[in-house]
């Protein structure tokens, strides 16, 4: 952080030889870490502490000293003193999220190892000044004598190794690139700061034991933004009904939890660390766990019993009916180890050059992200303003039903549907969006039923917009000609069920297929062709329909290959033809598919789960990982997670989108391909986010309650 040869920052210090006190260092917070024989454990003694820097008796001799109040129960007096010398390896550098500036230091001999993690209200400029009279002590200490005659030469004989500067080691291996949190500067504001409450624990659940380990467990501290290891628990696995499971916490420093193994409680398994965290809820507070077993077999057991239960309780299927191929799929969905890059030798990426994420829209002011603080935004940046376009009122009303954007690909139009009522935009200078036109009261050829579309899709060309209504159950696709803004032509679905998902049809290379779309029910997958006579427009020669109730709920297509089908179930299959049986067959993952995306290309496609995303390549060895928020994230945002549908970027294909509440979520598809599944960025609207599509290859675009804006996102 500064070079140490500025000796002249230490100079007004040493003015007055007969001060006992040099330099003193207020506030921050102090701990030591020892190791018990197991693991490295970290104590916290003083929450609010002073460092300083003190001469002692003996000449050229100094101590350093950190005084505080120590914590209830602490053994530990309130000063502790430490000689200062070379051996103490005193570091200065920032750490955690949140890039605190720490002090460290060690003491060899008893294997302990010290950290004074400075206040927010301490300048970096300050704690330069501090190291470089800590410095200058060490100087004195080391060649026992004063330090204006301590040459330059004999600074750099001691300290060679940092007078040159390394951004990187020239040893280790590079990892490939991470996206750290970012927390705004303000963490004292409402909205960014999360105060920390202690848990309580909860109420015994009673069971049948499956699994006891021992292992140690941290508490994620959201005024820290850091994991603080607690000490030893004992976990407890219990099977307390049918497909119902409960993980247990039992330890001397923690209160009891019995918790229910299910999806909601966010679970996450690192690989590299051999760690197990997740969520837990307790009096409208969200905290976040991490447990580390002691050894590797006990974490082999936990992830592939812990595994099997949310697989269960979300399937309500018993996971040993599946084939032993298929479990070990389940298993490692759940739990990914990632041992090989999910990208394929043939695949290029598009340079992702700029990492500024800025929102501006026609009401409101301008937003920016910077480059490095790449992250999460918990912020609300700005405050939305209420349009006094009397049109966009219409849009926006709070009785309006349903929400669907649509952007056209060859122009700057888009349309966004609310109850039966579409506003075309248009992108003017400055990323401004305007509502061009409004077309109100939708209804169908009749000019008497009204259509309120859950569904729609832009068509031929972009001339017209295809709607239909799920609720309605006519199974009825309207055809507007967006010129007119009149519905043109109804097409029937003839089917016994009703259609509940409409897609483009993949081409793969049949020209005929570019004027049809694929529709689904939910035993059933077809092609509706509008050239076809007759009422019902489903063709005969492209229609599947399954006798075993598959539960069909989500359905999307690439431009060249597949048509992908995702159920209730969880299952997903992948059409090359729509009248025979799936090409591909991924087992299920448990939890009900609500949306679907493909790349063009058909490589690889993402599924949106209520609480997590589900990605995989389509060619090669089938291996599907789960996405997922971590948890110490969700415990900051203080709000369970409730996707809707993920998708692609539209052109480079650099980003997974997806949003949640009022956060838009962005995974880098790059580097998840490489196994780095936690590799995204977060921005916290003001308003719970409606809807969202990608326009652009650095563009996304949002409606909020209130109103419509572009996010650039690359």
């Amino acid at each position: 952080m500064f070079d140490i040869l500025d000796r002249t920052l230490a100079l007004p210090f040493f003015s007055e030889k007969t001060k006992k006190e040099i330099i003193d260092l207020k506030h921050g917070h102090f701990s030591f870490y020892y190791n018990d024989g197991h693991r490295t454990v970290k104590q916290l003694l003083y929450k609010d502490a002073v460092l300083s820097i003190r001469r002692k008796e003996l000449p050229y001799t100094y101590e350093l000293v950190v005084s505080g109040t120590s914590e209830p129960g602490c053994p530990y007096e309130n000063q502790q003193t430490f000689k200062v010398q070379k051996a103490m390896e005193l570091q200065l550098y920032r750490i955690n999220m949140n890039q605190d500036i720490c002090f460290t230091w060690i003491i060899k001999e008893c294997g302990e190892s010290f950290e004074f993690v400075c206040n927010h209200t301490v300048s970096e400029e300050y704690t330069e000044i501090f190291m470089a009279v800590a410095y200058e002590c060490i100087y004195e200490d080391e060649y026992k004598s004063g330090r204006e005659f301590i040459t330059d030469q004999k600074i750099s004989a001691i300290y060679s190794p940092h007078l040159e500067k390394k951004m990187c080691s020239e040893i280790l291996k590079k990892r490939p690139e991470s996206h750290s949190i970012f927390i705004p500067e303000d963490t004292n504001s409402s909205s960014t700061f999360v105060q920390y409450v202690p848990f309580k624990g909860n109420n015994p659940v009673h069971g049948t034991s499956l699994l006891v380990i021992e292992a140690s467990f941290s508490l994620y501290r959201p005024d820290f933004r850091d994991y603080i290891t607690i000490g030893k628990i004992l976990a407890k696995v219990t099977e307390c009904g049918p497909f119902k499971y409960c993980l247990e916490i039992h330890g001397s420093y923690v209160p009891s939890i019995y918790q229910e193994v299910n999806c909601s409680m966010n679970p996450v398994f690192k690989y590299n660390e051999k760690s197990f965290s997740w969520n837990y809820s307790e009096d409208s507070r969200i905290y976040s766990f991490k447990i580390v077993p002691y050894d590797q077999e006990m974490y082999s057991g936990l992830k592939v019993l812990l595994s099997k239960a949310i697989f269960e309780s979300a399937s309500q299927y018993s996971f040993s009916r599946h084939k032993k191929n298929h479990q070990e799929f389940i298993v490692n969905a759940i739990a990914p180890n990632i041992t090989t890059p999910l990208s394929s030798s043939k695949l290029k990426y598009k340079d992702q050059n700029n990492n500024s994420v800025s929102i501006s829209s026609l009401s409101y002011k301008s937003v920016h992200v910077k480059k490095s603080d790449s992250g999460v935004c918990l912020a609300y940046d700005n405050k939305i303003e209420v349009s006094e376009s009397p049109h966009d009122k219409v849009l926006f009303d709070e009785g309006s039903l349903g929400n669907i954007i649509s952007v056209s690909q060859s122009s700057s139009l888009l349309l966004l549907t609310r109850g039966n009522n579409i506003g075309i935009y248009s992108q003017g200078f400055g990323q401004k969006i305007s509502l061009s036109r409004l077309i109100q009261d939708v209804r169908a050829l009749d000019h008497k039923s009204p259509i309120f579309p859950t569904h729609a899709m832009l068509f031929d060309q972009d001339s017209s917009y295809l709607m239909f209504d799920v609720n309605a159950k006519n199974n009825t696709v309207y055809k507007m000609d967006l010129k007119r803004g009149q519905v043109v032509e109804e097409w029937k679905a003839s089917t016994e069920d009703p259609l509940i998902g409409i897609c483009p049809s993949s081409s793969s290379g049949n020209y005929n297929n570019l004027n049809t779309i694929v529709g689904i029910t939910s035993n059933s997958i077809f092609r509706i062709d509008p050239r076809q006579k007759g009422i019902n427009k489903i063709s005969d020669c492209d229609y599947k329909k399954y006798s075993s109730k598959p539960e069909f709920s989500a359905v999307a297509s690439s431009q060249s290959k597949y048509v992908a089908v995702g159920s209730q179930k969880g299952v997903i299959r992948l059409f090359d033809e729509l009248n025979t049986v799936a090409t591909i067959t991924l087992p299920p993952i448990g939890d009900p598919i609500i949306g679907l995306d493909v790349t063009p290309d058909g490589q690889y496609v993402v599924a949106t789960c209520s609480n997590s995303l589900v990605f995989f390549r389509t060619s090669g060895s089938l291996q599907a990982v789960m996405l997922r928020i971590l948890p110490e994230h969700i415990t900051l945002m203080n709000e369970k997670v409730s996707f809707k549908r993920a998708y692609f970027d539209t052109k480079d294909e650099n980003n997974i989108i997806c949003t949640t509440g009022s956060f838009v979520v962005v995974w880098n598809f790059k580097q998840i391909c490489k196994g780095n599944l936690s590799s995204y960025r977060m921005q916290r609207l003001d308003a719970p986010i409606m809807t969202s599509a990608s326009c652009s290859a650095d563009q996304i675009v949002v409606a909020v309650s209130l109103i419509i804006s572009y996010l650039t996102s690359i």
